[in-house]
């Protein structure tokens, strides 16, 4: 792994070198003479190397780079976009904002300024403005699975079950093996005490995506509610394995061992659970209860 991301790193730097060198002989030779297709072409090299400053993180130089991008060519839609994306990873959600409103002013067709001012819009909890643009992708394509149940999410946020319901099975009929929609709407079901439905859905969820952790937690649950404790102790042991760092399956496969009073397992699980949040005061009270028993 370690080979992996110094392999990645080295070939990354390379390309910024490669287009930095390519700047500067647009630089060079639009000095000479300028034109518009050079200024166009020094747009596109300053957004190829900002996108590269993306993909490392440095969210400073992609910036600057992104900006000069736009000063080359100031109705450069993709160019206002990622640097959107990027004001978003440093938290200056105002720019971002911004951003993707002149990405939409320049062509209110397209989807992506839309889907990723939704995301911002729902980071910084503000659910109806985020409806508003699920809206807007979905008028403007109306086989979207993504937009549907991005927009599910949004109503179930709002508590309105019944069409987040309706939201996730548009998604699911016009993407079928489509893993989080299923698990999504399972947990609604589940909230909704319609084990037997939301089950369905989990069992869907896992069946797509053999990694689909959040799935085989929540099936859990209903396992453990249910004692079912093998089945839930089996859908337990599959999400830590599949997460080490998973803090609620450790939580769930001690209740469950509890259940089945293999005291000492049930502490060792809640151990590895306060490892992971030290400050849980859940947590260090199932410790100790368990400890004095």
């Amino acid at each position: 792994m370690k080979h992996f991301k110094q392999q990645y790193l080295s070939q990354k730097l390379k390309r910024i070198d490669e287009l930095s060198f390519t700047i500067e002989m647009i630089h060079f030779t639009s000095d000479l003479q300028s034109s518009a297709e050079q200024k166009e072409e020094l747009a596109w090299q300053y957004f190829k190397r900002a996108d590269v400053y993306n993909d490392l993180r440095d969210n400073k130089n992609a910036i600057l780079d992104y900006t000069n991008a736009i000063q080359n060519k100031s109705d450069f839609y993709d160019a206002y976009v990622h640097r959107g994306i990027s004001y978003s990873y440093t938290g200056a959600n105002r720019q971002a904002i911004e951003n993707y409103n002149k990405a939409i002013e320049i062509n209110p067709h397209r989807l992506e300024a839309y889907f990723n001012r939704a995301i911002n819009f729902n980071l910084q909890r503000k659910t109806a403005a985020a409806l508003e643009d699920y809206h807007s992708i979905i008028r403007l394509q109306e086989d979207s699975s993504l937009a549907f149940a991005c927009r599910a999410s949004c109503w179930a946020e709002l508590g309105l079950e019944e069409k987040a319901i309706l939201d996730y099975n548009r998604a699911i009929l016009l993407r079928p093996e489509f893993a989080a929609a299923y698990n999504n709407r399972g947990l609604i079901y589940m909230n909704q005490s319609n084990y037997a439905q939301a089950l369905t859905d989990f069992n869907h969820a896992i069946q797509f995506n053999h990694l689909a952790i959040d799935a085989y937690n929540n099936r859990g649950l209903i396992y453990l509610s249910e004692r079912k404790l093998l089945e839930a102790l089996d859908d337990f042991n599959a999400a830590v394995r599949i997460d080490p760092n998973f803090f609620p399956g450790f939580i769930n496969r001690g209740e469950t061992w509890e259940q089945l009073h293999y005291r000492e397992l049930a502490l060792s699980d809640f151990k590895q659970a306060l490892q992971l949040r030290p400050n849980n005061r859940d947590v260090i009270e199932k410790i100790n209860k368990l400890s004095s028993e």
